[in-house]
């Protein structure tokens, strides 16, 4: 019996499997681009999204150089952590080497400065004045000019205050140069006399600073003098320490009369012409220019002594003349010398309170206050010696703060308001007395007075002074009082 051929069978078999087998890897391998088509698809999807939330700007730049102007967050440095809370933290020792590193150690530079050197030689004053001599004859006064000339075609406010600021700092310049020049002049002069001298056997003196400074006061006078700016330089002197002295009055209260106002005008119109007069005649004294140096300096170490005013203001002839007797109680009267060595006063002014009566006021230090009470009633009678006709009155120093801003944060002090300082000042006007009680009276017409009572204790020595304690504090504060004793029953 004849075996079946399965030969083509089988082959036919393998290839109808082949077949199979290429149709699934065909399939496999479209579905495979199908699935890459897609995420490719998604990217640039993706990719579109991105750039659409780029600006036009940033896309300019890539095109123009290439490069991705897109911010990239900044890598976060490692942070170095224990691997267990028992354990310190480990670094590694393995650290780039710095390319530039010091082997040799080289010196040190120090700094210096050829004015504090041996090596570079003596510094000779004269010398470098003359060798730059032309900086503050020629260049700086030209460049103020030109400075001036493009102020005054300057429109923006901070090339007005820049070119305004350089101006003054030549002028401050030049006004130093020339003070120096006078000192250096007056130091020449002074050392051709002294060289004179010592050739007939004198002994040499050395020209003190404040000697060089009286000099050249002495020369200004002389300048002023000859150039007659003399009354005009008085005249502003005496209004620029008039206005420092102004910070320590109280302020005026609203409602001032214009009778009052005038009357006061014309007050201030006759002190300055009178003050204007005797600087006149104390000035111009058988042609000698020492007068007015020799007072000021003579002043310093006498009436000076006990005026201390503000910021090294000048004193007026008045408070001069108050300082003066205070010096002359405290150098001729024992008992008064201890007590009146470490006081002084920061002004006086002269008053008109009732009538023909006047009154002095004096203000003293806020500080001194308790040390002037101390020997108020004997201070106060030697004055009263001094000041023929006057009561003399000593008030301390105090400043009203005016209240701040609503909602600001600054503290306001309960005693520099106006009610306490005018509170106080009361007090201060009559002391040695004291006030035991206060009332209010409202009148018909609307004004009100104050009645103020005193202790009975000191009515000997405060009872003839009453009028005048009202007229201080009424032109003090614009407030009137009335002082009285209480009555005592039996």
């Amino acid at each position: 019996m004849k075996k079946p051929n399965n030969s083509i069978a089988t082959s036919s078999k393998i290839h109808f499997e082949d077949s199979e087998e290429e149709e699934e890897d065909i399939e496999s391998s479209s579905e495979d681009e199908k699935s890459d088509d897609s995420i490719d698809s998604d990217e640039e999807e993706e990719i579109e999204r991105e750039l659409a939330e780029v600006t036009f700007e940033e896309l300019q730049k890539a095109r123009a150089d290439g490069t991705d102007s897109i911010a990239r967050k900044p890598l976060l440095e490692k942070k170095h952590r224990r691997a267990n809370k028992n354990r310190p933290i480990e670094l590694s020792s393995k650290k780039p080497v710095k390319s530039f590193r010091q082997v040799i150690q080289a010196p040190k530079r120090v700094a210096r400065d050829p004015r504090f050197e041996s090596l570079c030689g003596k510094l000779d004053v004269d010398g470098f004045r003359k060798r730059y001599n032309f900086l503050y004859e020629n260049n700086l006064p030209a460049e103020r000019k030109e400075l001036q000339k493009r102020l005054k075609s300057a429109k923006r406010p901070e090339v007005i205050s820049e070119l305004k600021n350089q101006i003054s700092w030549i002028d401050k310049q030049l006004k130093y140069e020339s003070a120096k020049h006078t000192d250096a002049e007056i130091l020449a002069e002074h050392k051709k006399k002294e060289r004179e001298a010592a050739k007939q056997g004198k002994r040499p003196f050395y020209l003190k600073k404040s000697e060089i400074r009286k000099q050249r006061l002495i020369e200004k006078y002389k300048k002023l003098k000859a150039s007659g700016k003399l009354e005009s330089f008085i005249d502003k002197r005496r209004r620029k320490n008039a206005a420092k002295d102004h910070r320590f009055m109280p302020y005026r209260r609203p409602g001032l009369s214009s009778s009052n106002a005038a009357a006061e005008a014309e007050e201030v119109r006759i002190q300055i012409q009178s003050f204007t007069e005797s600087w006149q005649s104390s000035l111009i004294c058988s042609g000698l220019v020492i007068v007015f140096s020799v007072f000021r300096t003579a002043k310093m170490y006498t009436s000076r002594k006990k005026i201390h005013k503000d910021k090294d203001a000048e004193p007026t002839e008045f408070e001069e003349t108050v300082a003066q007797a205070l010096f002359d109680l405290e150098n001729t009267n024992q008992d008064f010398k201890a007590e009146l060595q470490d006081l002084f006063i920061n002004s006086a002014v002269q008053m008109d309170v009732s009538g023909n009566r006047k009154a002095v006021v004096i203000y003293v230090p806020y500080r001194l206050r308790k040390a002037f009470r101390k020997v108020h009633l004997r201070l106060v009678r030697e004055l009263e010696k001094k000041f023929s006709g006057k009561d003399v009155v000593v008030l301390a120093t105090r400043r009203i703060v005016r209240p701040p801003k609503k909602g600001s944060a600054v503290q306001w002090p309960r005693t520099r308001t106006l009610t306490a300082v005018h509170d106080a000042m009361l007090e201060d006007i009559v002391h040695p007395a004291e006030i035991v009680g206060k009332r209010t009276r409202y009148q018909i017409d609307g004004s009100k007075i104050m009645k103020v009572f005193l202790d009975p204790k000191e009515k000997n020595n405060t009872e003839y002074k009453l009028a005048t304690f009202a007229g201080i504090y009424r032109k003090l504060t614009e407030k009137d009082v009335v002082f009285e004793y209480p009555v005592t029953e039996a």
